[in-house]
């Protein structure tokens, strides 16, 4: 690492001997004094030094109004941000060891290019970025696109070079999101023995906890201490056989949850209500045929997640030793109904020119499909984690995996009226009131548009957890340095469950579907999604 540092400092050249006023200027002068000062030097504004850099070069480096003196200098007075030294660097590689984020759009837009390979290591300007900025500069250069999986001179990707914690995180997060899943397990796997032997223990421990979760095949969910001394990290995947056990003990406990939520009468209201079979062992019958079912027949699929809670391995076990560690620490329920759709009132018969986007009549067209999700349930000793949330968005990637012609749009909730802090948590993440009128006594509709691909979707409730725990005041125990999501390519097991559970016509519960947002207090809510193939 020292000998690229030492590399990239030594490439500032010394100012220009035919205006080296000028150079200075624009590197450490006030707004007004690169002004005038250009404007006195006119065409010599587009002037190179002797290592072919511009004066755009300094002016990204600059400790404040960047971003004026670069719009300046490229607008103003012409200079090139296509502009590439003897050292093949371009101000964008320049621009990317500094916090000068706001300058990564204008320089993108003038055609500089964000993936252009210098001539010291064979580093594209991410590089930089990871090493010696921000994550804020690595994610917006994500945002135009930048390559993660390039390897520089030495065999490495940008995540090898991520030298602080938030900087991997963010590299982590978009290759699982977005790159190919064999590329980016050995990109993580390649960084994490590189931050192991560089000592950088807690990332390291990191991107362990991401490798692991490659072999799940699922959504991941890491905590750590601020030491890095500990990691515990919640996957999800399909439900199996022998997970049968434990979501029956969750189910039980999702149960007792609703007894005083609810505004029921008697048991058999309370088990209407929730869609649930009021005999135990018919219910542990219906778990167990899901988990052990091997097809997927008809227009209504119905699938059971569940959500593993993986401790911290002090033992280094590995392989089924590992497994066995696991433990079922909340399930999501979700059919999936293609061909069908329910009523939005707050839709507006808006476009007639697209058929599929209007009122329609016939609710049963091949366009449409709508996803339930009836009851979600996490554990008590886990909540206030982020795993509802985690298991929403891999329900909801689930239902778009196994449906590919459907794109999730918009995303329904019933909650009980009793329940304001959810209601108000709703609200704080954008859900609003909705027109559709709940058919059951007690409960209120609200609404969240999710207009986007899967991974955008997916993104939005991931990073939702990640962003509200650092403003997290007294919800958790003051160790708890961060709470992060990952989501990983969801292939999950090669049999995915045929549910046989009996649910109400309305959907059902969610039970404790707050935890999703960090609420201090347990909910019941009702969940759906609409999906469209126009999506």
């Amino acid at each position: 690492a020292g000998t690229r540092v030492g590399a990239l400092m030594s490439t500032l050249a010394p100012f220009s001997a035919q205006e080296p006023g000028l150079f200075s200027t624009v590197l450490n002068g006030a707004l007004e004094a690169c002004d005038r000062a250009l404007s006195v030097a006119g065409s010599r504004a587009r002037q190179l030094n002797s290592l072919n850099q511009s004066l755009l070069f300094y002016a990204v480096q600059r400790q404040d109004q960047a971003l004026e003196v670069c719009r300046l200098l490229v607008n103003e007075y012409g200079v090139s941000a296509e502009l590439v030294d003897k050292r093949g660097q371009t101000a964008l590689h320049w621009l990317a060891t500094t916090e000068n984020v706001d300058c990564v759009d204008l320089l993108v837009e003038k055609k500089c290019h964000i993936d252009h390979v210098d001539g010291l290591l064979h580093q594209t300007p991410l590089f930089y970025a990871a090493h010696r900025s921000s994550a804020a500069m690595v994610r917006q250069m994500l945002a135009h696109k930048a390559d993660t999986s390039f390897k520089d001179r030495q065999g490495k990707t940008p995540l090898c070079w991520a030298a602080r914690p938030d900087t991997c995180k963010e590299l982590a997060m978009h290759c699982a999101l977005y790159g190919g899943a064999c590329d980016n397990k050995q990109a993580i796997a390649q960084s994490m023995e590189w931050h192991k032997q560089n000592k950088r223990f807690a990332s390291a421990k990191y991107l362990a906890a991401c490798a692991e979760a490659w072999s799940y095949r699922g959504c991941l969910s890491w905590v750590t201490r601020q030491d890095g001394s500990e990691v515990s990290a919640y996957m999800t995947s399909l439900s199996r056989a022998r997970d049968v056990q434990q979501l029956c003990a969750l189910e039980d406990e999702f149960i007792a949850d609703h007894r005083d939520i609810l505004p029921t009468d008697t048991d058999a209201d309370l088990f209407e209500q929730i869609g649930l079979n009021p005999d135990g062992r018919i219910r542990q019958e219906t778990i167990k045929s899901i988990a052990q079912a091997s097809s997927q027949t008809g227009s209504v699929k119905h699938y059971t997640i569940s959500c593993h809670y993986l401790p911290e391995n002090p033992k280094d076990l590995k392989g089924t030793a590992r497994a066995r560690t696991c433990e079922v620490v909340g399930y999501v329920y979700f059919r999936v109904c293609l061909g069908l759709r329910e009523d939005d009132e707050d839709e507006e018969p808006s476009r007639p020119e697209k058929p599929h986007q209007t009122r329609s009549k016939d609710k049963a067209s091949s366009n449409w499909g709508h996803i339930v999700i009836s009851h979600i349930k996490v554990s008590r000793q886990h909540q206030k984690r982020g795993v509802a949330t985690l298991l929403l968005a891999s329900a909801l990637q689930q239902a778009e995996l196994k449906c590919p012609a459907l794109k999730v749009k918009d995303l329904h909730l019933l909650v009980a009226e009793r329940n304001w802090s959810a209601a108000n948590l709703y609200r704080k993440i954008g859900f609003v009131a909705s027109k559709k009128a709940s058919e059951q006594r007690g409960w209120v509709s609200m609404k969240l548009p999710l207009d986007g691909s899967m991974s955008q979707m997916r993104e939005i409730w991931l990073r939702m957890v990640w962003e509200r725990d650092s403003h997290r005041h007294g919800e958790m125990p003051a160790w708890w340095a961060t709470n992060s999501l990952v989501g990983m390519e969801q292939e999950g097991p090669k049999q995915p469950g045929s549910r046989k559970r009996k649910l109400s016509s309305s959907a059902s519960t969610i039970s404790d579907a707050s935890t999703s947002v960090g609420s201090a207090a347990s909910g019941a809510s009702v969940w759906s999604a609409f999906a469209s193939s126009s999506a």
